[in-house]
């Protein structure tokens, strides 16, 4: 056994219905003391909620637009830090939020402080090399600390809930297989597959406790084990046909992993496991087999796309898709991509929604049939 493993080093603290106790607590044992809010506009009286017990340790509230890696948003809420004279910054929001602020703190050489109010797990991913304010990514750009508070996405709603949870999902899964996994982040994924997977089933707070947990392995795992095969055909369909990115791993997630499982049989059980299978029905013939149908059975539970028809896309569409995903040469996978797979992975994926739903009961079935 020879691996490496260096996870985030970043203070994490859970705190259902304590988020502003728990920011106390994270700035003492940081030393920090001038701290600038990052917030949205829409969500600054939750910003001066969160901060109230912080008293003058708050320099300030920075709200912000809602954009997505901004140079000129985030150099506005540098020259902020800097002219209140702030010695830390918090970003209280979204992932977007969240990493204007990331980019903000690393050009001032400021620690952050995020408190997520949604699934994205950003908080938990360097900054991708180009994305910065000069550039640079890695660790320098982690927050120092996350203070996670199940009630801050409490009113999510269930259809941004659901794609979130089958996003974070699918970048566990992907982790068995990703250039950087080892038996670490495989651990890690496991674990943030079956939290996800039991929070998805039941959205109340405590089950959102689970997601957000969820989240915060998946992007532990992404930012340690890497990406493959499946965000690199995510990103380039949700690209090329202007589509939620959320919306596109819901949709192609059971179709990769099928296609993927049969070369990796030992992975493939544990993810079966890890969705809610029992470990004792287990013919080895069948190992792969069983994550396909695990993962549709939890699919059928709660209602989640199997076809891009459902997001506005047509079969006229799917030979510019297969055009597209055959050109993604993932850094490591189990099985090669090429034209033929491009086609047999989206194949399924562009079919009308009654016989998708059709094939994914018949794997039900099967699977009834083989455990009983």
């Amino acid at each position: 056994m020879m691996f490496s493993y260096q996870p985030p080093s970043l203070r994490t603290t859970f705190a259902t219905g304590n988020a502003g106790g728990a920011l106390q607590q994270t700035a003492g044992s940081l030393g920090l003391q001038r701290m600038m809010v990052i917030t949205e506009h829409g969500d600054v009286h939750l910003a001066r909620h969160l901060t109230a017990g912080l008293g003058s340790v708050v320099a300030g509230i920075h709200p912000v637009e809602r954009q997505r890696f901004a140079a000129d948003a985030s150099a506005t809420a540098r020259g902020a830090a800097i002219g209140l004279g702030a010695d830390s910054l918090v970003a209280v929001g979204s992932g977007e939020v969240i990493q204007l602020a990331r980019l903000a703190a690393q050009a001032a050489g400021l620690p952050l402080v995020a408190v997520p109010t949604d699934y994205s797990g950003t908080e938990m991913v360097p900054v991708p090399a180009g994305e910065g304010m000069d550039g640079a990514a890695g660790p320098g750009a982690l927050p120092k600390a996350v203070v996670y508070d199940a009630h801050l996405v409490g009113d999510l709603p269930r259809e941004q809930v659901l794609h979130a949870g089958l996003r974070n999902l699918s970048q566990c899964i992907e982790a068995f297989w990703a250039p950087g996994a080892n038996p670490v982040t495989t651990l890690l994924a496991e674990e943030g597959i079956r939290s996800i997977a039991a929070g998805l089933r039941d959205l109340r707070i405590s089950s959102r406790e689970k997601l957000l947990y969820g989240a915060h392995l998946a992007g532990t795992v992404r930012a340690t084990a890497g990406t493959g095969l499946l965000h690199g055909v995510c990103t380039t369909l949700s690209s090329r046909f202007d589509l939620p990115l959320d919306q596109v791993h819901a949709v192609m997630l059971p179709h990769v992993l099928g296609f993927s499982t049969p070369a990796a049989p030992s992975a493939a059980e544990r993810i079966a496991v890890a969705l809610g299978m029992p470990d004792d029905a287990w013919p080895a013939a069948l190992e792969s087999g069983f994550a396909v149908a695990s993962l549709n059975r939890l699919y059928e539970d709660i209602g989640a796309p199997h076809s891009f028809t459902q997001l506005g896309l047509g079969k006229w569409h799917a030979a510019e898709a297969i055009a597209a995903v055959a050109a993604t040469r993932p850094a490591s996978h189990p099985r090669r991509m090429d034209r033929r797979a491009a086609s047999r992975i989206l194949r399924d994926a562009f079919r009308p929604v009654k016989e998708t739903l059709l094939s994914t009961a018949d794997l039900s079935r099967r699977l009834e049939g083989i455990a009983s």
